[in-house]
């Protein structure tokens, strides 16, 4: 079997939902040949990128999928071209597209991820993502509540909406199992270094360097008994007989 296939086919099975706030997301332009009839028939078109899913394509559902969520949506639909609305069930409110539902096993939905343990700031992003994918929403205002937080938003929803609360259990157990993995390999590591410089002390002798408080030669003289004053003493005696013999 060709590998390129096999890695296709792995591939479809994923889906990244980009879940940040609009003018933070990364559009994708159009190719060339179709910017190239934007710019001939309107050179003031904005409409330059590809419908993006989060921010085109959901919010455009149609009203059948009114109760549908961003999560559900992009797991199990996929974006069709069209050129006539009429004939086409699930067809998008005012894009040229309609909705095909897939028949066999849903996509894997990815997104960025954000552990609402470390900072307050976290904690909102985190609940305005799980909102974004579970609440139904059309505009972005829709998915907090009046005169709450997000994280507010999403204690309150948890319970109305089970897949947004089931998926946040997993998430949780799953932060959990990493955390304590990472607490793990750092006692380990730990222990390990410990053990190493146990090791070490216990190869040097005891009193080793006892007496070598100046220097390697000043230790060196201790063990010959030498003094500064011996060492001056006898190079005056070599220089003395120097001389003697040149002369």
């Amino acid at each position: 079997m060709d590998i390129n296939f096999i890695v296709y086919c792995k591939s479809r099975q994923l889906r990244f939902a980009d879940l940040q706030h609009g003018d933070e997301v990364k559009r994708t332009l159009r190719p060339i040949d179709e910017l190239e009839k934007i710019v001939d028939n309107n050179p003031y078109s904005q409409d330059i990128c590809v419908a993006h899913c989060v921010l085109d394509i959901y919010p455009d559902r149609p009203d059948e999928l009114e109760s549908c969520s961003l999560h559900d949506l992009m797991s199990w639909y996929e974006k069709m071209k069209c050129s006539d609305k009429k004939d086409k069930k699930l067809a998008l409110k005012h894009l040229p597209y309609y909705l095909r539902r897939r028949r066999d096993k849903p996509y894997i939905i990815t997104h960025q991820l954000v552990n609402p343990h470390t900072s307050t700031e976290n904690q909102e992003t985190y609940s305005y993502y799980m909102l974004k994918l579970f609440r139904p929403w059309r505009l972005e205002t829709d998915l907090c509540e009046p005169d709450k937080t997000y994280h507010e938003t999403f204690v309150q929803m948890k319970e109305q909406i089970p897949e947004m609360a089931a998926y946040h259990s997993s998430n949780i157990r799953i932060s959990d199992e990493d955390e304590a993995l990472e607490k793990a390999i750092q006692q380990k590591r730990s222990s390990r270094a410990a053990e190493e410089e146990e090791e070490e002390e216990q190869d040097i002798p005891e009193g080793a360097f006892d007496g070598c408080e100046a220097s390697n030669l000043q230790c060196a003289m201790d063990e010959l008994q030498i003094t500064p004053h011996t060492v001056v003493r006898e190079c005056c005696k070599d220089a003395v007989h120097h001389d003697i013999v040149m002369t």
